[in-house]
């Protein structure tokens, strides 16, 4: 069985480990990832959403399955054919290798932001790769696997729908992350 970049078995379309659901908090979009990695995805979603920018105006520009091969040549299998990789508003601060992404990052409280997710999360970013940088990009990181992603949705307290109840260390939050208003 091919793997993905980021060490996750290649999903073919159709695979019944795949499903969709509903960014959770009122954000109109419908994500298809892994089962078991959805709602991790769902709820940085709308932490993303919260953080770092708006998610849900305009034209969709959010996924995380794809059956394809990485944009990077040679390097094999997408972590996006696995279902456990998130690419979030490309078209905006996004796109990959795009100065408007480089500008959008720089930012201060953007940096700081993606860095507070990162660290929530334990996600891999592609705005931090060396030769191709990935702005939207968002993956499980590398050598994770179902065990690692159930124990991060656990720790964060995070439901089959994607809202949050959980710090980063665990601590109950005082209100649930992504309950619609």
């Amino acid at each position: 069985m091919p793997l993905t970049t980021n060490r996750w078995p290649v999903l073919t379309p159709g695979s019944k480990l795949l499903r969709t659901a509903p960014c959770p908090g009122g954000i109109d979009r419908r994500l298809t990832g892994r089962r078991e990695a959805l709602p991790l995805f769902l709820a940085f979603t709308y932490d993303y959403n919260d953080w770092i920018a708006t998610v849900d105006k305009g034209i969709t520009d959010e996924g995380i399955y794809a059956y394809r091969e990485s944009r990077v040549p040679g390097a094999g299998w997408s972590a996006h054919s696995g279902g456990v990789a998130l690419d979030i508003n490309w078209s905006k601060e996004g796109a990959q290798n795009s100065a408007n992404g480089k500008k959008f990052f720089a930012v201060p409280e953007h940096a700081k932001s993606v860095d507070w997710l990162k660290e929530l999360y334990g996600f891999e970013w592609g705005g931090d790769w060396d030769n191709y940088l990935d702005y939207m990009h968002w993956q499980l990181p590398t050598g994770s696997n179902v065990a690692w992603v159930e124990a991060r949705i656990r720790k964060l307290g995070i439901t089959p729908a994607g809202v949050r109840y959980k710090d980063a260390k665990g601590k109950r939050l005082a209100e649930p992350r992504g309950l619609a208003a």
